[in-house]
């Protein structure tokens, strides 16, 4: 029997990404096909029979507020593709300009979790040594007791990103786990120079912040303004220094750590989460 290793591939056509829907029943359309028979569609958990040519229609009961709607196509092989999409549903009514914040939504923890689990799947795919070294250098003191540190690269092994109600934003937490950093540092010491390598390792590093979102030109757009980080099983190894040195590459190696994850995830997060709810 032949394998079936090439995923479907799922187009879905509407609702577009960030749009508006007039009342609680919302259509979603699209296309599925496979180079074998026997492909699956699923909205929101529903399973849809595709037609012949491979189209599909499904109507689903939305909240009032921000839905979010989850389409899988499932082939033989189980290969699964999925796309997520957020609408805006509920009761639409023009504005009389009396009103300074007429729109409002609605999620359920489930669609939350759905999107966490999308961001923080997208965020799994970031370079984050490139991020991180266009930052360089992290750190700069040409003084006769300073140091230049440069990031090298940067490694992990997963991510989990959870959103969480608040008043006007989403409270989002990031977790990153294994990181490691390797740096190399220049030092000079009583104006003497000599040069070292730094790897700092965090076993889990948090980061926490308010993901804010507005609707600008019809579409939702994110913000990650403020947000604080957190290394759990900290630990630095700094090649062999004057200890007149040690301390302030220690001390500097982590700040600088701390704000390239934090600087990575301020930047990258906002975007993708425009991409997985208004596209």
């Amino acid at each position: 029997m032949d394998s079936d290793d090439a995923p479907p591939v799922l187009e879905v056509t509407s609702p577009a990404r960030g749009t508006t829907s007039q009342g609680d029943q919302v259509t979603v359309t699209g296309r599925v096909t496979d180079d074998k028979s026997g492909v699956k569609v699923r909205v929101n958990g529903t399973e849809v029979s595709p037609a012949a040519d491979g189209s599909f229609s499904a109507t689903i009961t939305a909240q009032a507020g921000l839905e979010i709607i989850e389409t899988h196509a499932i082939d033989s092989g189980g290969n699964d593709v999925r796309d997520v999409r957020a609408v805006l549903s509920g009761t639409l009514e023009a504005s009389d300009g009396t009103v300074a914040s007429p729109i409002g939504a609605r999620v359920s923890p489930a669609a939350l979790t759905a999107v966490g689990n999308v961001l923080a799947t997208t965020a799994e795919a970031i370079d984050f040594t490139a991020a991180a070294t266009a930052m360089n250098p992290v750190y700069n003191n040409t003084g006769c007791l300073g140091a230049r540190i440069d990031v090298n690269s940067i490694t992990l092994s997963n991510i989990d990103l959870g959103l969480t109600p608040g008043a006007g934003v989403l409270a989002t937490a990031v977790s990153i786990d294994n990181v490691e950093v390797k740096m190399r540092a220049a030092f000079k010491v009583a104006c003497i120079g000599g040069s070292t390598t730094i790897t700092v390792r965090s076993t889990k590093a948090k980061i926490n912040g308010g993901l804010g979102l507005a609707v600008s030109a019809g579409k939702l757009a994110a913000s990650l303004p403020t947000s604080s980080v957190s290394l759990e099983g900290f630990t630095i190894d700094v090649g062999g220094v004057p200890g007149a040195i040690e301390s302030l590459l220690k001390g500097e190696a982590r700040k600088a750590v701390e704000n390239a994850l934090t600087k990575v995830i301020k930047d990258k997060v906002p975007p993708m989460a425009n991409t997985a709810l208004s596209g």
